[in-house]
């Protein structure tokens, strides 16, 4: 991910904490996603996080179609370590879980913990 406006990675930390999802495969590669109606918004999301978009159809009648930009791996790992410190408390701590089980070891735990988070020292 490279993203070097400053208002680009506040634009998309506020969305990712509202309509994203952030975890890992099996094999504990990173993965995160973001899914919605406006084919705009996940298109601007996937152009900064290096990402496609995918249309879902929609389930059931008279509901919108989906669209959909999920990025995994270490283009994954470097969006979440880049937006750790723009989220809020629950989503800080499940990155830091899932970056943790992928082998980052971020430099400054303290400047990326959430309330409340006890670091273990490892």
């Amino acid at each position: 991910m490279k993203i070097t406006d400053r208002d680009d990675l506040i634009w998309l930390a506020g969305l990712l904490e509202g309509e994203g999802w952030f975890g890992s495969r099996p094999s504990g590669l990173p993965r995160l996603s973001i899914e919605a109606t406006d084919r705009d918004v996940v298109g601007r999301a996937a152009m900064l996080l290096e990402g496609k978009v995918r249309a879902r159809l929609p389930r059931r009648l008279n509901t919108s179609p989906t669209y959909v930009c999920e990025v995994s791996g270490e283009l994954a790992a470097e969006a979440m370590q880049a937006l750790l410190p723009h989220m809020g408390a629950r989503r800080s701590s499940r990155i830091m879980q899932i970056l943790y089980g992928y082998g980052v070891r971020l430099d400054s735990t303290e400047m990326h913990c959430p309330p409340g988070f006890v670091s273990s020292g490892a």
